[in-house]
């Protein structure tokens, strides 16, 4: 799976309702629960991106509302195996996107993962392995 962004996180704290004061497992991907002072704050782990500092509860109820929903979509390398997942880089052999369901004119993962199938949208050599609402966290693999 790819990490998810600042921007997710945020919204994925809203969605699930964090307090901050008590821990909402599973994090996001490539996010942890860290302690700062008396509360909580979600820190990037092992970004390939900059997302910045930690994230912490003011930041998120500042955070203007997100419209939609977030789609995370991985496309694995064609024979891609278990084994694989143990190499050294652990994104090897896969490449992840995100999109907003108001760019797809859907919220149904469905429709996601069939227009994610379209061999257009497919990279040279790889196939579809899921689709996941980052919010809920639900994943749909053809």
């Amino acid at each position: 799976m790819s990490d998810a962004t600042r921007e997710q996180v945020i919204q994925w704290c809203k969605d699930k309702g964090c307090d901050f004061v008590t821990p909402v497992f599973p994090p996001p991907d490539g996010w942890m629960w860290g302690q700062e002072g008396v509360g909580l704050v979600l820190t990037p782990i092992f970004t390939t991106t900059d997302q910045g500092d930690e994230l912490t509860m003011s930041e998120v109820q500042r955070h203007a509302p997100a419209k939609g929903t977030v789609f995370s979509i991985e496309y694995r390398k064609i024979g891609y195996s278990l084994s694989d997942g143990m190499r050294p880089d652990p994104k090897w052999g896969k490449k992840g996107f995100t999109v907003k369901s108001e760019d797809m004119g859907t919220e149904d993962i469905h429709k996601i993962v069939a227009a994610a199938q379209y061999p257009e949208a497919i990279p040279k050599g790889y196939r579809l392995f899921s689709v996941r609402n980052i919010a809920t966290g639900e994943q749909v693999q053809p």
